[in-house]
């Protein structure tokens, strides 16, 4: 705080202003002493003021959990909530939709969390969480936390998304030394799941080796995501 005595003299009549403070004191040798307890009162009241300001905020700030290929959990993470001269009212952890909660690691788990009890002052809170993606969307945006008497709630932002997984199809036979194509031709990588049985390019283009079954994995390059065809047929030459 700065203060400015618009007087050359302090022996006379002088103005202390407090600048950005809105408070103005009369200076005159009589009530120095005076000018001064008010002055020092002043940084008192802010320096209280300050210390005991009421917060609350989430560490880390946001959190991701990747592109997924199918409703499973995934793996959990966790935040932890942080709150400075918090009074006792309960914390809240706004739901939303997809994602899990547990205040213990390994659950169990629940789409809302109960009202977090509260002791007040300093508080440290670890909340787990996990996203179940059961549809085909996005599942990015902000969980909201308040409470504790905070005026300003903390945000934590999510990303994921789940793909769909890549539409593949197969011919149903082929014979040793003969070639079929299978969808999609481009995109990604196929995979067979016996090459001593039939051989796949990523173009797609199967050729059979020996008789017997054999199916063939789709991975997509953009999504990672995979998918495999019923299963073919090698026939022997006749």
């Amino acid at each position: 705080m700065m203060y400015q005595i618009y007087q050359s003299c302090l022996q006379t009549p002088a103005t202390l202003r407090l600048p950005h403070s809105g408070l103005q004191i009369i200076w005159d040798k009589a009530r120095r002493k005076l000018a001064l307890t008010v002055a020092v009162f002043a940084m008192v009241v802010i320096g209280f003021q300050q210390a005991n300001a009421q917060s609350l905020t989430v560490n880390p700030t946001s959190l991701a959990f990747g592109n997924l290929c199918s409703s499973a959990p995934t793996t959990e993470q966790n935040f932890t909530i942080q709150g400075l001269s918090l009074n006792t009212n309960d914390l809240s952890v706004g739901a939303f939709t997809g994602y899990e909660f547990s205040l213990t690691s390994g659950g169990p788990y629940s789409t809302s969390l109960p009202n977090i009890s509260n002791p007040g002052g300093t508080v440290n809170q670890v909340v787990y969480i996990r996203l179940v993606p059961t549809s085909v969307q996005s599942y990015s945006g902000d969980i909201i936390i308040s409470g504790g008497g905070a005026v300003s709630s903390a945000t934590l932002a999510v990303t994921g998304v789940r793909n769909s997984l890549p539409v593949v199809s197969a011919g149903s036979a082929v014979c040793v030394g003969q070639t079929i194509t299978l969808s999609p031709t481009s995109g990604g990588t196929w995979a067979s799941s016996n090459n001593a049985i039939a051989t796949v390019t990523n173009a797609g283009v199967v050729t059979g080796v020996s008789a017997g079954s054999v199916t063939f994995t789709f991975t997509e390059t953009s999504t990672n995501c995979s998918n495999t065809t019923s299963s073919v047929t090698i026939n022997a030459l006749p």
